[in-house]
């Protein structure tokens, strides 16, 4: 019999949903560039995820960004997590590493975009005015040290490739990022440096919260420079 511990970390699960801790260099739902995705593991598990619209995910982390990722179990869950997400009802918090330091220890970024298509490369998003959709997060400085800073990101919205494209907006982007930063010239393969830490959300008989947190590579990097 298939168990879902054989293809995530399992941070909870329930009969409505699960709670998936995503690792590096996975994709979130199938893409035909990566051989790996959230989505194709769920499929290959089969029911109930593969009754379900995107087999029960309900939204979505980068490739490279690790940490927590809902997936409803039943239809009913699905559309009641997709209406707290559009309600801005879920509370998401994130850790990002970046070069250099803030201009401010707290602040808010907020903006329109868009998405950027260029042929024969990856699809990027940019701040547009006029027709883009509307981005707004906060953050918070953690630590500074030799050169470095982590940051904890609370986005109070939900737009492709948010976070990365905020912090490059204001001239510090998230560390290693090949889309939105300059990424190092080393061996590496990690990305960008930005992790899902934190769930938090309600229904009308109980309150949800878990945490994440950060894996080994992450781990890694930050004992070697903060």
């Amino acid at each position: 019999m298939k168990n879902l511990d054989n293809f995530f970390q399992i941070v909870f699960q329930n009969d409505d949903f699960l709670v998936i801790n995503k690792q590096n260099n996975l994709s979130t739902q199938h893409n035909k560039d990566y051989k790996e995705s959230v989505e194709g593991y769920l499929k290959e598990f089969g029911y109930p995820f593969t009754s379900l619209p995107r087999c029960g995910i309900v939204h979505r982390l980068d490739k490279d960004t690790t940490g927590l990722l809902l997936v409803a179990k039943n239809l009913k869950c699905f559309d009641f997590l997709i209406g707290l997400f559009k309600e801005r009802k879920i509370e998401k918090n994130y850790f990002s590493l970046h070069k250099g330091n803030p201009e401010t220890n707290k602040g808010e970024i907020s903006f329109f975009l868009k998405k950027k298509f260029v042929k024969n490369k990856p699809v990027k998003m940019e701040i547009n005015s006029s027709d883009g959709k509307f981005v707004k997060l906060y953050f918070e400085l953690i630590k500074s040290s030799n050169g470095f800073s982590l940051l904890k990101v609370n986005p109070i919205t939900g737009r492709t490739h948010q976070i990365r494209l905020a912090f490059q907006a204001i001239n510090f982007p998230i560390y290693n990022d090949p889309l939105y930063g300059n990424k190092e010239l080393s061996s590496d393969q990690h990305g960008q440096y930005l992790h899902a830490s934190s769930l938090k959300f309600s229904d009308k008989e109980k309150n949800f919260e878990f945490s994440s947190d950060l894996p080994d590579s992450f781990l890694k990097k930050l004992n070697g420079i903060l």
